[in-house]
């Protein structure tokens, strides 16, 4: 904390930060000049009573990394790595692994602690980083959205892989017409660069590129003010398979924000946007992935809020796709998941 106050280990609390090296090549190994995390207490040489040492390097802790691309890796570590709920402490002593070889470079950001239900820290404060105080008077009783029926909307429990920062479905009021979607995926407590993640087919199984395909969704942003450009806090969306960290062969990133892309967005409405994606513009024809990140863009505000809905991919009728227009209820919808042969 900035006042130096201590906080608490709590069950359901943890440390996240982003590391990204450069320039280590004596060790192969998977982040093999990662970091040791220590918790203090009052002094700088007085370790917390029967806290023990996390490592974030090569397999230590690896269920809890994520690659955020580009040489990044993403860590959320439960603060219950560090010892027993109830101990105090008031800084975080980070160690280098291995010695490191000339010109390395070690980056590090994002790091923030969040206190969970019961611990102290910048959560409870109103002052963590990537995220804040959360609004909650947000009015979305005028929004009907013109959107894909429930049943084939891929934001759901079924589908979601993972997130950071805050997930949850807002269910305050429909966003549909009534008979389709009834709640929206929101993200709160996002930093940049965070992302989340959600299978393409329920079951897990994989699918391929079509270039008669589209990837659809529905986003609002509340609460970003530092940059007036629309969509300044958008995604950026990744193709995977297999892994959390393998990325579809031959995939490319897609930008679904500001200019990026713009020509496959319209206006939905009360600060929503609805973009109607080509799956050519992900790769070619064949490639095959299961689930899809979602990365967000620029510094979120305090306070800030992302709402996603309707995230499907399907084939129209005809292959000359809606892209000026809302979504026309006579389209058949003809989705290309398919369950994976045995």
């Amino acid at each position: 904390n900035a006042d130096h106050s201590t906080a608490t280990i709590t069950s359901d609390g943890y440390i996240e930060f982003f590391i990204k090296n450069v320039g280590h090549t004596s060790s192969t190994e998977d982040r093999a000049s990662g970091v040791i995390l220590r918790l203090y207490n009052c002094s700088n040489t007085t370790k917390v009573d029967d806290a023990q040492d996390t490592k974030a390097y090569k397999s230590y802790s690896a269920d809890y990394r994520t690659s955020a691309g580009n040489g990044w890796y993403y860590y959320r570590l439960p603060l219950t790595l560090f010892g027993t709920a109830g101990a105090t402490f008031d800084r975080v002593r980070f160690a280098t692994n291995v010695a490191f070889d000339t010109d390395e470079i070690t980056y590090l950001d994002g790091v923030r602690f969040y206190a969970g239900t019961t611990g102290g820290g910048n959560e409870q404060s109103g002052n963590e980083q990537g995220g804040g105080n959360e609004q909650t008077t947000v009015d979305h009783t005028a929004e009907t959205l013109a959107i894909c029926a429930e049943a084939d909307d891929i934001f759901d429990s079924d589908h979601q892989r993972y997130t950071t920062g805050t997930a949850s479905y807002d269910t305050e009021n429909y966003y549909g017409d009534g008979t389709k979607s009834t709640s929206a995926f929101k993200w709160t407590g996002f930093a940049q660069y965070g992302n989340f993640m959600f299978f393409v087919n329920s079951d897990r199984s994989a699918t391929t590129i079509s270039s008669t395909a589209y990837l659809e969704f529905y986003i609002k942003v509340v609460g970003h003010t530092s940059d007036t450009a629309v969509l300044a806090s958008g995604v950026v969306l990744r193709l995977y398979n297999g892994g959390d960290s393998t990325k579809a062969e031959g995939a490319l990133d897609v930008k679904a924000y500001k200019t990026n892309n713009a020509d496959y967005r319209t206006d939905a409405g009360n600060g929503w946007y609805r973009f109607t994606l080509p799956m050519s513009l992900f790769g070619e024809d064949g490639i095959t992935f299961d689930r899809i990140r979602f990365s967000s863009n620029a510094v979120p505000d305090e306070g800030e809020i992302m709402y996603l809905d309707g995230l499907r991919i399907y084939t129209p009728q005809s292959t000359q796709a809606n892209l000026t227009g809302g979504y026309t209820p006579e389209t058949e919808i003809v989705f290309i998941a398919k369950k994976d042969e045995e």
